[in-house]
């Protein structure tokens, strides 16, 4: 999945706020290329709101001018720079069977044992076409470093054949308590309209569900902290079988059919 102008403000706004980390490694589960529906212009202008050095600066500068729009890497160098001015890597890599020459060519369907962790890894819409999707997230556990962070973006509704599979709010809330994520925040994502409603927990979603205030074409943004303490992967237990839903929950769950 390409960064599109709902992601490029939900990083950024993360970057202005001050919570997300600088100077870490990322590992991409996806190569992200730019989703072209924010002009890459605006990237100078956070140059120079959040690039401190002034090297750095005519650096960024200089890359982001000598971008070819006629090269068939234009749209993924964009996304690389996007990377750098936001997280200021110090390194980053990527999985991808369909992305540059330099991802890794890796199936993740299959064990991968990459020998380093990363302090942020990132979910591009991937794992929904990836279809031991239980694989794909273990292996995004084992390569996120303890009190690192995890990004997913997933599709939720709409999206016909996209992939193997969209993506229910609780899917991510029982995966975090069985891994004891921390939520920093899950969002219900409008591309079409440009909306962003934070799911603040599992009720918000079944009230904009009954007050027909989903998108009819919606993606779900996550962010997770990993605990401190490295723990193995849980296959999580969705929490209306194992009693963890209230009463008003489980009514939910049995009426928005």
């Amino acid at each position: 999945m390409a960064i599109s102008h709902l992601s490029y403000r939900l990083y950024r706004d993360a970057r202005r706020d001050g919570w997300l980390p600088t100077g870490g490694s990322i590992l991409e589960f996806g190569e992200a290329n730019w989703y072209n529906d924010v002009d890459a212009a605006v990237l100078l202008g956070d140059i120079d709101q959040f690039i401190t050095s002034p090297e750095k600066k005519v650096q960024l500068q200089d890359r982001f001018h000598t971008i070819d729009p006629a090269s068939a890497s234009w749209l993924f160098d964009i996304a690389h720079l996007f990377y750098d001015i936001i997280f200021e890597p110090s390194q980053r890599k990527a999985i991808d069977l369909n992305g540059t020459p330099e991802a890794l060519q890796l199936d993740l369907n299959d064990p991968v044992e990459l020998g380093e962790t990363f302090d942020i890894c990132i979910n591009n819409g991937t794992a929904e076409h990836v279809f031991d999707i239980a694989n794909f997230f273990r292996t995004m556990h084992k390569a996120t470093r303890p009190g690192g962070l995890m990004f997913h973006e997933a599709p939720m509704t709409g999206w016909l054949d996209h992939g193997f599979y969209n993506f229910q709010p609780t899917f991510f809330f029982d995966l975090a308590a069985a891994n004891a994520y921390q939520i920093i925040g899950i969002f219900v994502c409008d591309l079409k309209n440009v909306g962003i409603a934070p799911l603040t927990d599992r009720k918000v979603a079944h009230r904009m569900a009954r007050d027909n205030q989903l998108p009819d074409n919606a993606n779900l943004f996550v962010a997770f902290r990993k605990s401190s303490v490295e723990s193995v992967f849980r296959t999580p237990q969705q929490a209306v079988y194992d009693g963890r839903l209230d009463e008003e929950e489980v009514g939910d769950w049995s009426t928005l059919r």
